[in-house]
């Protein structure tokens, strides 16, 4: 069994990333800034911070993700995966205006990931 040398070890504040802050700059940013600091329990977020070197994970993604649609927006959780800092993911959010805009969303996340292209794919056929 291996044996650490506790004084040999970062500080483990759960605040430093080793990336600059960089402060939102638009309404977009600063409310994912905002959740992304509620569901990791980090006291600020800058926009080029990595979601996963920040203390994500994919149980977080996902409350993230709900975060949003709570407050009306649309992100998959993909999304964060792929695009993993606020200054990416703000790009992609959408606005929902009703249950059946946020349906088809969630169909189309489903059928890109399907087929890459964002193609109509017969679901039957899976």
């Amino acid at each position: 069994m291996a044996r650490w040398i506790k004084a040999a070890l970062p500080a483990v504040d759960g605040q430093t990333t080793g990336v600059e802050y960089v402060a939102p700059r638009n309404a977009a940013e600063e409310m994912l800034c905002e959740i992304w600091g509620e569901v990791l329990r980090r006291e600020s977020v800058g926009i080029h911070d990595n979601f996963f070197s920040i203390g994500g994970d994919s149980i977080l993604s996902i409350r993230i993700v709900s975060e949003l649609k709570k407050l009306g927006w649309f992100l998959a959780v993909q999304d964060i995966f792929v695009h993993q800092t606020i200054s990416k993911l703000s790009l992609l959010i959408k606005k929902i205006e009703s249950e059946e805009e946020l349906n088809i969303k969630k169909k189309e996340t489903h059928i890109d990931k399907l087929t890459g292209e964002g193609k109509e794919v017969d679901e039957g056929v899976f």
